[in-house]
This record gives C-alpha cells, sequence and structure tokens, in this order.
C-alpha cells in the first residue's frame, strides 16, 4: 500500500474519476433514483449484496444511544436516536489539529486540541478512526464538492464523511498501482456515513451533487402519479378557473355506470353485497381505485397509491368467500383510506415531510389538497387528503387523526360526517406522528365517511378487534349497542353555542346553526345557550401544549431536506425552533388544563337545572370552524374545534346545508370584538364559496 507522504496533494484526479464525477453531476433526480449503480443505503440487503457490499459489524442501538446522550444529554435521553442496530458494510472493491488547506501545511505553532466530547463520540462508532481534525462543510441544494484526496496529512488513519440533513451523491474511485481505476457512487442521506480507511483511505472523492428540497418533492409527486394505469389517467385536467366544481356529473363523465353505483354506495350497502357475493371484492376495488385515481388528479390527494395490493387482496377474499361461503370479518370487501400517518407494510410514510421520503420517519410540503366542490378553496387538514378523496367518493370511507381539529376540519369543508373520539377510544399504537411523546392533549385516531351507519360500522368492527389487548392506551370498552339508539319518545337537550367570545362564525355558518336549532326545536328537544368558562383561556391553554418542545420535532424534520416551514406553521412554530419549555412550567399548563377541564364539567353538570329533562344538556351544537371552508393560508383561527381537544370530549360533524352567496352576504356594520375577529371578517368572501 501506498505511503501517506508518497502522495502528491497537487495531483490530478484521473480521467476517468473527472468523467463519472460530471456523470452524475447532471442526472436528473428521477434518474439518479433508477441508476442501478448507486448504491443506497435504504435498498434490500439484496440489492447491496449485488454492488459488492458485505456487512462486516454494526454499531449497537444502545451504544449510539449512550453516547449520543452523553454528548447532547437532555435531548438524546428524551428521544432515542435510533432503535435499531446500524450495519457497518465494506465494499470489496474499496476495502477498508487544524490543517491550512490553501497552502497545504500545517500551522507551525500549537494547534488547538481536538474536542475531547467529539473524539470520544466517533471513536465509539468508528474504533480504528484517530480524531485529529474535522472539517463541516456546509451545502445548499445545487452545491458541489470537487474530487480531491486527502493526502496532505500527517496521519494515514481512516476518514469518515458523515451527512447532516444533507442528501447528495457521495462518489469514491480508487487507482491502482496497474493504472486500473474501480470507483463507487453512493447515494448519502441524512445520516449516512461512508469511512475511508486501508487503501480507500487513498481514494479520489467528491459530492457531484446536493439534492434540493422540491425536487425530491416533485419526483414523489411524479412517482404517484405514474402509479395510475394509463386507462385512468384524464388526458387534459381543466384549470380551477375552467372547472371549480369536479364532483357529481363532472367526475361521473369518467366512470361507467356499475361503477357510479358501488362508488355512490355507503360503507353498510357495500359490505351488504360483498359479503354475500353480490358484488365481487375486486369489482369494488377496482370501482374505487379508478375513481380515487380521477380524484387525485383533479384535487391532488393522495401521498401513496397501491393499487395492486388493494387489487389482489380483494381477490384473495373473494377466493375465501368462493370456498367457505362466509365473509372474512365484518369489514369483507370494503375499501378503506388512511391519512399518511398509518404505517402500510411495503409503503412509505412521509406525513408530508420531504425530509421523510426514502425513510422510516425521517430516520435513514410534497404538495397541496384542493376542495373537490371548488378547486380555489382548502379541503382542509391535515386529514385533508382523505376529505377530498371521500367526498370525490374515491374511497367509502377512511381513517384520518386529530389533535386540533383535523378529522373533523376536512369533514366539515367537504360536507362529510366525522368522529373525533376521546383518546383511549381506538388505536393509536405504532402510528407516525409529530412532537411524539407530548401527552397533554393527544392525537386521536377517527373515521370519515358519507354517512352516520358508515362511521358506526366502522367503529364497531374496530372494538371488535379488542385493540386494548394491542395497544396499552386503549380503555377495555366494547362497543355498546344500548347507547346507539334513543329510546322511543324520549327527548333530548342541546346547548348551542354560536359566538365562542374570540371569533364571529361567517354568515353560512351562523345560517347552519339556526338550521339545526329549529330542526331541533320542531321534534321537540330543548335548546339552551351555552356560556361556558372562557373558550379563549381553554385555547390558551392548547397553544401551549403544542410548544413544550419549542418547535424542535417539527423544524427538526423539515431540515432533514431544507424544506421551507409553512407560513401557517410558522404562526406557532417560527422560523427556527426556540427554548423549550422547563419541566416545572409544563406541570404547571397541566394544572391548568386539569382546571380548566374541572370547571368546564361543573358548568356542564349545572345546566341540568335549565334543559327540563331531569338531565345536563346531551350535546353542544357548535360551529366547527368559523369558516364554511377557508381558502389557502387564510385559516387562522382553529378555537372553535381544538377546545375540544384540550377537553377532550368525543365529537362529530354533521353536514347542514352549503355556503349560497345569494343568501349569506357579507355583514354590514359588522363590529368586530377584537382585531383577530375583524381579520376572520375580512377573510368572508361569498362569491367564492358558491
Amino acid at each position: 500500500m501506498s505511503k501517506i507522504s508518497n502522495l502528491s496533494p497537487y495531483a490530478r484526479p484521473p480521467a476517468s474519476i473527472k468523467t463519472t464525477y460530471k456523470f452524475y453531476q447532471k442526472l436528473t433526480l428521477e434518474a439518479l433514483k433508477t441508476n442501478p449503480n448507486i448504491i443506497d443505503f435504504q435498498s434490500s440487503p439484496e440489492d447491496l449484496q449485488h454492488h459488492r457490499l458485505k456487512q462486516i459489524s454494526s454499531v449497537s442501538c444502545d451504544l449510539i444511544n449512550s453516547q449520543c446522550a452523553e454528548f447532547d444529554g437532555d435531548f438524546a435521553k428524551a428521544n432515542h436516536v435510533t432503535n435499531n442496530d446500524v450495519p457497518v458494510y465494506e465494499h470489496a472493491d474499496l476495502p477498508g489539529s487544524q490543517y491550512d488547506w490553501t497552502r497545504k501545511l500545517y500551522p507551525a505553532d500549537n494547534t488547538p486540541q481536538f474536542p475531547g466530547s467529539l473524539a470520544k463520540l466517533t471513536t465509539s462508532f468508528f474504533p480504528n478512526l484517530q480524531p485529529e481534525a474535522a472539517i463541516v462543510n456546509v451545502y445548499t441544494p445545487g452545491d458541489t464538492l470537487g474530487i480531491h484526496r486527502d493526502v496532505s496529512e500527517e496521519s494515514d488513519n481512516g476518514l469518515v464523511s458523515v451527512s447532516l440533513g444533507c442528501d447528495g451523491v457521495f462518489l469514491a474511485g480508487l487507482e491502482f498501482l496497474d493504472g486500473s481505476i474501480k470507483h463507487v457512487v453512493v447515494r448519502l442521506r441524512s445520516g449516512d456515513a461512508v469511512y475511508m480507511s486501508g487503501k480507500a483511505r487513498f481514494a479520489w472523492h467528491g459530492i457531484p451533487q446536493i439534492l434540493s428540497w422540491n425536487e425530491l418533492a416533485k419526483v414523489k409527486r411524479e412517482s404517484i402519479a405514474k402509479a395510475i394505469p394509463q386507462e385512468w389517467r384524464i388526458e387534459i385536467i381543466p384549470s380551477s378557473e375552467e372547472q371549480r366544481d369536479v364532483t357529481g356529473h363532472y367526475i361521473h363523465q369518467y366512470l361507467s355506470p356499475k361503477e357510479i353505483e358501488i362508488t355512490e354506495s355507503d360503507a353498510l350497502d357495500i359490505v351488504g353485497k360483498t359479503s354475500i357475493g353480490t358484488w365481487s371484492a375486486e369489482e369494488v376495488t377496482r370501482a374505487f381505485c379508478h375513481r380515487a385515481s380521477l380524484a387525485h388528479q383533479l384535487v391532488g390527494c393522495l401521498h401513496e397509491i397501491f393499487f395492486d395490493a388493494a387489487i389482489q387482496d380483494a381477490k384473495s377474499l373473494d377466493s375465501y368467500l368462493a370456498e367457505h361461503q362466509v365473509p372474512l370479518g365484518p369489514l369483507h370487501g370494503l375499501p378503506v383510506s388512511l391519512k399518511d400517518q398509518f404505517h402500510v407494510k411495503g409503503v412509505e410514510t412521509t406525513m408530508g415531510y420531504v425530509g421523510w421520503i426514502g425513510t422510516f420517519q425521517g430516520k435513514k410540503g410534497t404538495g397541496y389538497t384542493w376542495n373537490p366542490k371548488n378547486r380555489n378553496l382548502s379541503s382542509g387538514g391535515s386529514s385533508g387528503g382523505e376529505g377530498a378523496v371521500i367526498a370525490l367518493k374515491g374511497s367509502p370511507i377512511g381513517l384520518g387523526t386529530d389533535i386540533g381539529g383535523s378529522v373533523r376540519i376536512p369533514a366539515a369543508f367537504n360536507g362529510l360526517y366525522s368522529l373525533r373520539p376521546s383518546c383511549g377510544r381506538l388505536p393509536y399504537e405504532g402510528m407516525a406522528n409529530s412532537m411524539d411523546g407530548q401527552n397533554s392533549v393527544l392525537s386521536v385516531v377517527g373515521p370519515i365517511s358519507h354517512s352516520v351507519r358508515s362511521l358506526q360500522l366502522l367503529v364497531k368492527s374496530l372494538l371488535s378487534q379488542e385493540p386494548w389487548l394491542h395497544d396499552p392506551l386503549v380503555h377495555e370498552i366494547p362497543w355498546r349497542e344500548g347507547k346507539a339508539t334513543l329510546p322511543d319518545k324520549e327527548k333530548l337537550a342541546f346547548g348551542i353555542l354560536r359566538h365562542d367570545g374570540a371569533v364571529t362564525p361567517h354568515p353560512p355558518v351562523r345560517r347552519a346553526i339556526e338550521l339545526v336549532v329549529k330542526a331541533l326545536r320542531k321534534q321537540g328537544h330543548k335548546v339552551i345557550d351555552w356560556t361556558p368558562p372562557s373558550h379563549a383561556r381553554g385555547n390558551e391553554i392548547i397553544v401551549e401544549t403544542w410548544q413544550y418542545d419549542g418547535g424542535a420535532d417539527i423544524h427538526s424534520a423539515l431540515a432533514l431536506s431544507g424544506e421551507p416551514i409553512a407560513p401557517q406553521v410558522a404562526q406557532l412554530y417560527g422560523s427556527q425552533a426556540r427554548e423549550e419549555r422547563s419541566a416545572t412550567y409544563i406541570a404547571a399548563n397541566n394544572v391548568a388544563q386539569r382546571e380548566f377541564q374541572k370547571e368546564y364539567m361543573d358548568y356542564w353538570n349545572s345546566t341540568g337545572d335549565l334543559t327540563g329533562t331531569g338531565r345536563p344538556v346531551d350535546a353542544v351544537i357548535a360551529p366547527c370552524a368559523p369558516f364554511a371552508v377557508a381558502r389557502p393560508n387564510t385559516y387562522i383561527y382553529y378555537g372553535y374545534s381544538m377546545i375540544v381537544n384540550l377537553l377532550d370530549y368525543s365529537a362529530c360533524t354533521l353536514p347542514v346545508t352549503t355556503a349560497d352567496q345569494e343568501v349569506d352576504v357579507a355583514d354590514e356594520g359588522f363590529e368586530p370584538v377584537s382585531d383577530l375577529d375583524k381579520k376572520v371578517a375580512e377573510y368572508c368572501k361569498p362569491n367564492l364559496w358558491s
């Protein structure tokens, strides 16, 4: 092996290495993803072996977590860096003080000592490394690192290159004594490392390309579009100005009469027919896959498409029914869509984070979803894809998550029914999440569909599987049939919240509330005004729970790809992470939450003196949002929905009516109760609603 002292730092790289470098520098991201010569550590073991890599050891997760905990104690102790051992590979062709880079010389005076904490951390992962110098290169998309070899140093111990928050291409090539050249190309994602030792210590290396977050997002969107079968693709998609409303007759033009019949049926009717073979599970699944693909092309509602797997499962169900003459479970043949927080085997989960593409929850804004009734408006969020695909009947029922209204708001904006159950009612175990570990106000799973009975079918079926045996946070409460129906002639009492004291609902929302009040009274039910403890105070408490970590979790996920924070998210978390709350502060906020819940409970119970039924009110009718629907970047007040999460009450959305620009005119002489109220009122644009 050549000695480091015999190698010139001024030597130029071989022509073949330069040619390879330029080749990968010009490749598009799509070409990089499919290039068979690039080593990707996210690949299967078989693929890595094909690239002449063999696993020679592994670094235990215990070692990684303990060393990181010592290096960055509080954060690492609370958030394990990894729960898995990290494999170490060797390539068959490339087996394994401060420095003046301008003059290629070490300084004559004594150099600063290499930080002991960094030295311990690096030698824990790379035992043969001799930590003497570290170089931090800061990259932005489009940057490169020219081909070079590190041969000016006095030490020929190994070199390590670690990617922190960067996604790029790493090229390394070795020139042998006989003149032959061998090289490898590695897709280096955040958290990946390349260690060059032995002969590879003297390899030429460089970075021909740093990938940008928007390119990664673009390729992701394109991959979803390409997963749609050719025969289901819309040749010319009209703009929102040409075609606002793509529901009903518009989408029907692309479907057969049988597909329309199937996809216009609710979940209970579908199961009733697939369970006895009137409709095959396969034809039902194909119909919904077709309609879902149309929905995505029109409003951008899907993050992942795995139609082939769904159809294959449907075929298996049909075979089972034919052989056994009984359905396989209570949801036999029913397609169900899932918000991109549910982990599905063989399918990527990104939650919309570009930095999670190609990873498991970032460990290693893709688009906007429009409202199907008016593609200039929002479908709501954060389960907006579910709301849109179900509104366009590309799915009969779906599951979303809700920590501040994320199931109810998309349902309300799309004219659907939904349920936000209390914490511990439905399983959440194993799902992806932001702010995981914040337990003051938990996110919950909830269904969205076209009918109440569809929601009932799904919840009842889930509870029949005894989820409390699989998720330790689920309460052992089976479906209670007696609670699902109202005894004959029994009258109920309802509290009516017309204004939460902070923001005035827009005219169509107020009209919807009065329509409900009129209908309840007509049926003989009692309604009373709901004047609870201050919602503004309660909403301040819940907002604090979302900021316990100062936005560290959100910003770290965004930093994986470099994508900017969305304006609405920045309202809460700023452009960078802030100081984390102390344990004392969190405890105080938890006490405030508990006291508010007790105060609210006492008020609820006090209404027993007003209802005339001998009971407090049975439910509260309130707006889900101050808007009938919102334009992008104008949803600035979540108080009507998130107060429910703070109280941890069960809540549902019921579609009542639609906005009418002829009836729901803006208020003349409106007097806002606050600057926020004034701003929300300014977003009232009747001409955009219909």
